[in-house]
């Protein structure tokens, strides 16, 4: 029983597998992973190859080994239909290509998601902005000073520019819990952001340049 794929990182991918059930991704080895658990498996390198050659080495792969048998979906691989090709796909190839040149940019990526939210989730959108999908398209964007780049804004709250609200909302969110539970504000907020990440931003742990309201305390901390 095994799965053939291709990615720019394979230990990221592995994970993906691992942590994605077969209702999530679609590929019937992920099923298999959540059925026998992830000590069944292994992962190892059948070869490396530049990017653009990974379409046609795990075509070739698929082929030889007759993965369509084991855990493959596609005689293709699931990924052989790359981008815009693949039926599940939501955006184009100019649609990523566009947002890749944002991120090089430095272009604030709340911003650049406007034009996408009612095509894709956030999330969607965020796996795209980071790398973790569409990794055929534009990988050289991704370089270390990039990545500085946005992990600095990001330390910046809400003038940051992966900052999901501005300093004037996260205000706004924790004095209304003086007088509002978590879960009850955070029904106004559900489709920007996780419930974890909210309890973060509530609770002081991002944006802790900004007042935070202890709520067992009763008080309020200026830091």
């Amino acid at each position: 029983m095994f799965y053939i794929g291709q990615s720019n990182d394979i230990k990221r991918r592995f994970k993906e597998h691992i942590y994605k059930t077969y209702e999530q991704s679609g590929i019937p080895f992920d099923g298999y992973i959540t059925e026998k658990g992830k000590d069944a498996f292994t992962y190892e390198v059948l070869e490396e190859c530049p990017i653009e050659k990974l379409n046609e080495r795990e075509y070739y792969w698929i082929q030889k080994l007759n993965a369509t048998e084991s855990g493959n979906k596609f005689e293709g691989g699931l990924t052989d239909l790359v981008g815009e090709h693949n039926p599940r796909a939501k955006l184009t190839e100019k649609d990523v290509i566009d947002i890749r040149t944002a991120y090089n940019n430095h272009q604030k990526q709340k911003e650049v998601y406007e034009k996408y939210k009612d095509i894709i989730s956030f999330g969607y959108f965020q796996n795209i902005w980071q790398g973790r999908s569409w990794g055929h398209i534009m990988p050289e964007v991704y370089t270390e000073e990039n990545k500085k780049y946005y992990i600095y804004q990001n330390s910046l709250g809400g003038k940051g520019a992966k900052a999901k609200f501005s300093d004037e909302e996260v205000i706004l969110i924790r004095k209304r819990y003086v007088r509002e539970s978590a879960k009850e504000i955070y029904e106004d907020y559900k489709d920007r952001v996780k419930y974890p990440t909210f309890q973060q931003l509530l609770w002081g742990r991002t944006y802790s340049h900004l007042p935070i309201y202890k709520k067992k305390e009763c008080k309020w901390i200026n830091v």
